[in-house]
């Protein structure tokens, strides 16, 4: 679980990372990776209701946090932005991690 200081929770953030960030498209949806602060990492899910209902844009987020939480090392001194689409519903967790971690090694680049 992401602590709150690892959340990207104010309007703002998200429009800046989403303007300046290095973005990728993948099954998930689109993923923008910007630098952060450099000893720690920031994760922001977006979830439209085309995603579906509650609890399944609940389940969504939680699992790409989880899945942030899990590449926090890998993520230090990166702010992520996760505007999931609609597959996102059908995805694995372990999937998801695989898709993180490609768009932030595409960012890299």
């Amino acid at each position: 679980m992401l602590s709150s200081q690892h959340r990207i929770s104010r309007g703002e953030d998200f429009r800046r990372i989403l303007r300046v960030g290095r973005k990728s498209r993948s099954a998930l949806g689109t993923v923008a990776v910007a630098d952060g602060a450099p000893d720690t990492f920031r994760c922001g899910v977006i979830t439209s209701k085309a995603v579906g209902g509650a609890v399944v844009r609940n389940r969504v987020r939680r699992r790409v946090r989880a899945a942030c939480a899990a590449l926090a090392p890998a993520l230090a001194g990166k702010d992520l932005v996760v505007r999931c689409g609609e597959e996102a519903t059908h995805i694995s967790y372990h999937e998801i991690v695989s898709l993180i971690e490609a768009a932030v090694e595409k960012s890299a680049r």
